[in-house]
């Protein structure tokens, strides 16, 4: 895969955002403008039209839904009525999706840690970032969103931070994490960032008996 085209922006802290004051929207709060539900689909499994954990969901200008299976690791394709149309497999976790005008579908790849970029046939266009806590690097990404500029605004659950990413010039060299294996992170108190720990999944589940671990 290509390296990074973008380039992580200074994170804003914790602090820096509870100086800000908290507004709610008049669309969270006005119930009025909740509508009623006119359709659902799907059930637990792994066949077509089934889930383990959907996760995000993303419509494209087709009207076509996209569906992050997450535990299944795949993307369901529906049209509006809910008509299974294809699967996209072998891309990894899906935790969030967007669609981009170019159709292209963006996702945050929570077990691996990464952004990928896939076409509409189901290809893998390029894909960035590695576990970890430095800028540019997450520890379960869940969500992402891409603004007109094409920066990409990341929730990145467990360093406690959203990253925004600038866009940059390709350097045309290829990116050095490559992942095998998926990675999950401790539990420890809640703390921040610097105290997570990357373990990978088939790890013996810790004792709940035995003391948290401190800075």
């Amino acid at each position: 895969m290509p390296n990074s085209p973008y380039r992580p922006l200074p994170s804003q802290s914790r602090s820096d955002m509870n100086r800000r004051p908290h507004r709610t929207t008049h669309a969270t709060c006005n119930h009025a403008h909740v509508r009623a539900m006119t359709k659902t689909w799907g059930r637990y499994g792994t066949g077509p039209g089934e889930f383990n954990l959907p996760h995000s969901i993303a419509v494209d200008r087709e009207g076509h839904v996209y569906v992050a299976d997450r535990e299944n690791q795949r993307i369901q394709i529906f049209d509006a009525d809910g008509t299974f149309l294809k699967e996209w497999t072998g891309i990894g976790y899906p935790y969030g999706l967007f669609i981009t005008p170019d159709q292209n579908v963006w996702m945050i790849d929570g077990g691996y840690d990464r952004i990928v970029e896939i076409d509409q046939r189901g290809r893998i266009m390029g894909a960035f970032g590695e576990p970890g806590h430095a800028p540019g690097q997450f520890a379960w990404g869940h969500f992402l969103a891409i603004g007109k500029d094409r920066t990409i605004y990341v929730a990145d659950v467990l360093n406690w931070r959203f990253q925004v990413l600038a866009p940059t010039q390709p350097s045309g060299k290829a990116a050095r994490y490559v992942p095998s294996k998926r990675m999950l992170w401790d539990r420890v108190e809640s703390t921040g960032w610097s105290t997570r720990t990357a373990v990978p999944k088939d790890r013996t589940p810790r004792d709940p008996s035995l003391p948290l671990p401190t800075r």
